[in-house]
């Protein structure tokens, strides 16, 4: 318990993560404790969530990732992709009960002068939405700068249509129509500021000499090792960093869905941040899978805090594979930027 008090502390200290895990500590010892005996007689036990969990939480596999490294090199066994799949089953159970209040929407209840149907509403999305919409409170009418308020969402029973995007007309009693129509505003929301904030931490991290098109190799090693080669001879990462991509590579691999391809280092000890990227009109390598499209992330320490929001958005980008095969077959970094501020 003790051991894995300190391996915890460790990942998410890296991770910047904050997270009271005690409750859980001595079942989540025991887990890892059987997870090194099956380790030991090589008898792992099978996630067939393991494809979803890289895809859909991304963020909370690497962290998993991590701390499988961790406890690798604590008790000296290998870790098999399915275990990991189980540590990130745990991880984002806790992690998702911690959800920050400042990750949710403000909403506000337009109700006019039936204050109490307001509040009744407000109670009723409250249990629907408790993990999406944090709500301020009820008022009679629309404020005057309703649209100006754009990180606001206003729920409004008035009968008379607001042409405001951020006011959603609702009924006096919520309908399944109004359900849909506030979950669907919640995803395209969540989907937008993704965007702003990833072009703001991303516009100083492509470098026309980190892009490469139509380069042949044999295997993914041999990419990861061109790749990270020209990162750290334009000087962005030490020596050391080739073999920090590689050891991450080599726990479990970083390719999604047999289309692309994100390596990266366990470490965050870049000298700057970057994208380092390789695309091509033909299928390249990596394991059984073929690629097209492979983007070495680079990280520096000061960047860190910010590793959650950029791997989660360029999966879900690259997840796209109409977006996908429009940047993997641009044929210059010119035109492969162009493509990409249309896409981020």
């Amino acid at each position: 318990i003790q051991t894995v008090n300190i391996i915890l502390k460790k990942t998410f200290q890296q991770f910047n993560l904050v997270c009271p895990y005690e409750p859980i500590l001595e079942n989540l010892a025991y887990h890892i404790y059987f997870l090194i005996i099956r380790s030991k007689i090589g008898n792992a036990t099978y996630n067939s969530l393991l494809n979803n969990l890289k895809t859909q939480c991304p963020f909370i596999y690497e962290v998993a990732v991590y701390m499988a490294n961790l406890i690798r090199e604590t008790f000296y066994v290998v870790i098999a992709d399915s275990e990991i799949g189980f540590l990130a089953l745990v991880l984002g159970g806790m992690l998702d009960q911690e959800q920050d209040q400042d990750e949710k929407l403000k909403t506000v209840i337009v109700c006019g002068l039936h204050n109490s149907i307001g509040e009744q509403i407000q109670r009723q999305l409250s249990e629907k939405f408790f993990s999406d919409l944090d709500f301020l409170g009820t008022l009679s009418q629309l404020p005057h700068n309703a649209y100006e308020s754009r990180h606001i969402l206003f729920l409004s029973c008035l009968s008379e249509p607001v042409p405001y995007h951020n006011v959603l007309t609702i009924g006096s009693i919520i309908s399944e129509r109004d359900i849909r129509h506030i979950e669907r505003y919640i995803s395209e929301y969540r989907h937008n500021m993704e965007r702003v904030q990833f072009r703001n931490l991303a516009k100083d991290f492509f470098d026309e000499k980190l892009f490469f098109h139509n380069k042949k190799f044999k295997d993914k090693y041999e990419i990861i090792r061109f790749l990270s080669g020209k990162v750290v001879e334009e000087g962005y990462a030490d020596e050391t960093f080739t073999e920090e991509v590689l050891q991450r590579e080599r726990i479990s691999s970083t390719c999604f869905m047999e289309a692309f391809a994100i390596p990266h280092s366990l470490s965050f000890s870049a000298r700057r941040s970057a994208f380092c990227i390789l695309s091509c009109d033909y299928p390249i390598p990596w394991d059984k899978q073929k690629i097209k499209f492979v983007c070495l992330l680079v990280l520096s320490q000061n960047d860190r805090s910010q590793f959650h929001s950029l791997y989660q958005h360029l999966v879900n980008i690259f997840f796209d594979m109409q977006s996908l095969s429009s940047i993997s077959e641009a044929p210059d970094f010119e035109t492969f930027m162009e493509r990409v501020n249309q896409l981020f």
